[in-house]
């Protein structure tokens, strides 16, 4: 018998991840296994690195418990944080954190504590923030560069948000159900005409955990197992359910992306309204969202990033006291990625120009996907190991045996820096490996001089061949890059495999 020669082209791993299904059911673009990567197209490229923003830690190295950005109707911008029992400013965003002073008797510190998280809200040219301790504000002044308690009398709320030229705050330790709101147009009045409140659903043995803005005339109000609407057209505002029994697990386990609001409940999962149906998502890493740790479902960051059209859910794992794993979901191609190394983040915060910073454990502030940066400058281990695998293959034959020959590997062409290769049989992976260069194997077309280059590598891509040993019913693959600094940018994989008439398999 002549054993018959296949091509399998891999040229989508839009699939994303499944660590759900088995490994020997997966489709060609789902992968049992991947990590530090994002889509591009139906390529994936190693997800860019963090530096550090600021060089000396705040407050001899105590947690973030804040980070948001802040710019002035002047134009002048800071990144603020709390560390501890202070807060913290960036002018310009320079990446020294100066200590901002509290008004004397008339401020109050913000509560020490790794999860006393403060939600900061902007309205009228003035910073705000609520949580584990009275609202204090900041209007960015440097000539008193000082912070007070907000006035107007507030509550001390623990979440707030802002729409239609008011904040409205929720969840006071004496009414946890309540939602409060300031005066038309003033953030410093809480007693005034147009100011008041409303009671979310009391007596029903749950409690508001935060707010969001749906649109210019919605907002969503959400307990940990309802969901409702905040009607802000005119006061005063009602309030009217729209589902019992889903509802969201942490105030800062929920964003806008595009007008849908995406969510983690309870349970945990991740699902999304747009403020009149409930949508559910794929299945596809249920056990990594039981994998969570449970008592910490209310400190979830939740950030979306436009530019990448990705979700970051930045959570903790396993029994880890902190978080420490990152959940992406592509909105495009609609699949999950993941990060487990990188956000070991306490809280996040999106800057203009879509600048993405994270709040860490010990005073530090790091700005992720970093360009050109391909290291974690908040990591002992700063190498980013990016990779993708492929689940366990038998071509369509369950019986006969294989032997993969070689592969053909796409790539986008690189300064320096090696794509790894690595592969096994019969649920053995990772047995061999392999490596080829990325970088460029010769001049340009119609850029560099003719007869100067003895190898024409074309448009900034490559395709290299990886020949490969072995047998077996199944097969596996792994492409990746774990060096610190490289990049690495893969479009497609194409295997040549030959399948016999012989059986491997064993009882």
């Amino acid at each position: 018998m002549v054993d018959e020669l296949k091509n399998v082209p891999i040229t989508d791993f839009s699939g994303g991840l499944n660590t759900y299904h088995p490994a020997t059911e997966l489709q060609l673009n789902q992968s049992p296994d991947l990590d530090n990567i994002y889509l591009l197209g139906k390529g994936f490229k190693k997800r860019e690195g963090d530096s550090e923003f600021n060089s000396t830690a705040m407050n001899s190295g105590k947690q973030c418990q804040m980070v948001a950005y802040y710019k002035e109707a002047g134009g002048n911008e800071f990144l603020v944080a709390i560390a501890g029992s202070k807060v913290y400013k960036s002018d310009s965003l320079d990446g020294t954190m100066d200590e901002i002073a509290g008004a004397g008797a008339g401020h109050t510190d913000p509560t020490d504590g790794q999860n006393n998280i403060y939600t900061p809200v902007i309205l009228k040219n003035l910073l705000m923030w609520f949580g584990a301790s009275a609202p204090q504000s900041w209007d960015g002044s440097t000539a008193t560069n000082d912070y007070q308690t907000l006035a107007g009398t507030p509550p001390t709320a623990d979440f707030a948000f802002t729409i239609k030229d008011r904040v409205f705050a929720g969840k006071t330790s004496a009414n946890p159900s309540t939602l409060y709101w300031c005066v038309l147009s003033n953030p410093e009045d809480w007693s005034g005409t147009g100011s008041g409140n409303t009671a979310v659903v009391t007596n029903d043995g749950d409690n508001l955990v935060g707010g969001i803005q749906l649109n210019n005339n919605l907002a969503l109000l959400f307990k940990q197992y309802s969901i409702h609407h905040l009607v802000v057209e005119s006061s005063p505002f009602p309030v009217r359910p729209l589902i019992r029994g889903v509802g969201c697990c942490g105030k800062h386990a929920m964003v806008n992306a595009n007008g849908m609001i995406y969510f983690i409940t309870k349970e945990p999962r991740m699902k999304s309204t747009d403020g009149y149906s409930i949508y559910t998502y794929s299945d596809s890493i249920d056990d990594l969202w039981d994998g969570l740790n449970k008592s910490r479902l209310d400190y979830i960051q939740g950030i979306y990033d436009p530019v990448k059209g990705l979700i970051h859910w930045v959570c903790s794992y396993g029994t880890s006291t902190t978080n420490n794993y990152d959940l992406v979901w592509d909105i495009k191609h609609k699949c999950w990625l993941r990060n487990t190394t990188g956000f070991d983040a306490n809280t996040i915060c999106l800057a203009q120009g879509y600048r993405l910073f994270a709040g860490h454990y010990a005073g530090k502030i790091y700005e992720k996907y970093k360009s050109t940066v391909y290291e974690d400058a908040s990591e002992t281990d700063k190498s980013i190991n990016g990779y993708w695998r492929s689940g366990w293959l038998d071509f369509g034959d369950k019986f006969s045996v294989k032997q993969a020959r070689y592969a053909d590997i796409i790539c986008k062409t690189q300064t320096r820096g090696l794509v790894k290769y690595s592969y096994g049989y019969n649920f053995n992976k990772d047995t061999r490996e392999d490596s080829f260069s990325q970088e460029s194997v010769g001049g340009k077309w119609d850029t560099d001089t003719w007869d100067d280059s003895l190898i024409w590598g074309g448009e900034d891509y490559r395709q290299s061949r990886v020949f490969m040993f072995g047998e077996g019913n199944n097969f596996q693959t792994k492409i990746f890059n774990d060096v610190e600094d490289d990049s690495m940018e893969i479009n497609s994989l194409s295997l040549a495999v030959t399948v016999s008439g012989e059986s491997e398999i064993t009882r």
